[in-house]
């Protein structure tokens, strides 16, 4: 904005010296119209020999007053049409000088309304991107959050389903490795179980909130959050059974009573219980 003011300045002091150039002119032909000019001997004998000079009148020109008096004519038409010529020009170039005046002050006035609107704009547009920043980066971390739990909460319950479908196996009975193996498999399934389990409570909560303090949710979200009820659901349901199942077989019902099995899965299921807040309270 700076370089347009200077601009406009620039401009108005040119108009300026062309009007008075303008006036300038006008004044000296007016001037030179009234009073006749007339070439002294002394300039002429500076490029014109002396005795090569007439006589009469004093040595300027031979006269003829018929032959003066046409030239007279000629010359006043010249002289007057050329003053009418300037003097409508004067008149025009003032005019559109004026015009151009009056169009640098409306331009000015335009630059300052236009300066103080840019400004108020810029900081209307820098506040919008923030806040679309913002929210977009909440926006984000949300989604992202809520890809990693749905993709864990399938695994876990594919690993459930896989679980569910070995403990029916009645091959299973044969090795008490392989139901030291099952059941520690449980225990850590359990354990994950529980962490997607919080962290689908946490993100409940947040989905629940505004993605900032400026804006508002009508439906709160809540049919992400019935589909993050419905996961959590599935997969306490899967839990269940498979130690339902696990307490169903006779992998588990050993014939000895107090077996180390049944004591070693009896002492899992209270540590992964404790781990996860209560296995039976897996939704709110």
């Amino acid at each position: 904005m700076t370089s347009a003011r200077k601009s406009l300045f620039q401009d108005s002091v040119e108009l300026q010296r062309l009007t008075l150039t303008q006036v300038t002119h006008k004044f000296l032909i007016r001037n030179l119209a009234e009073n006749p000019i007339f070439i002294p001997v002394s300039r002429l004998t500076k490029y014109i020999d002396h005795s090569q000079l007439p006589q009469e009148y004093s040595g300027l020109w031979t006269y003829d007053h018929s032959r003066w008096i046409a030239n007279r004519i000629e010359i006043e038409e010249f002289v007057k049409g050329a003053e009418h010529a300037v003097s409508a020009t004067s008149k025009s170039t003032y005019e559109y000088g004026c015009q151009l005046l009056k169009a640098a002050l409306s331009l000015r006035q335009s630059c300052k309304f236009l300066e103080d609107h840019t400004q108020s704009l810029k900081s209307c547009l820098n506040k919008a991107w923030d806040q679309l920043n913002s929210v977009g980066q909440e926006q984000l971390t949300r989604l992202r959050v809520s890809a990693v739990f749905y993709r864990n909460v399938k695994e876990q319950c594919n690993q459930l389903h896989e679980l569910m479908d070995l403990a029916k196996c009645e091959s299973l009975g044969s090795s008490r490795g392989k139901v030291r193996k099952l059941l520690a498999n449980r225990e850590r399934l359990l354990l994950e179980i529980g962490r997607m389990v919080r962290l689908g409570r946490l993100l409940k909560t947040r989905l629940r909130e505004p993605l900032s303090s400026e804006t508002t949710i009508d439906d709160m979200n809540e049919t992400a959050v019935e589909a993050i009820s419905e996961k959590l659901a599935e997969i306490a349901l899967l839990a269940e059974s498979l130690d339902k199942i696990l307490c169903t077989n006779d992998v588990i019902k050993t014939q000895e009573k107090g077996s180390e099995i049944s004591e070693w899965y009896s002492d899992s299921t209270s540590k992964v219980d404790k781990a996860t807040g209560a296995s039976t309270d897996l939704d709110e």
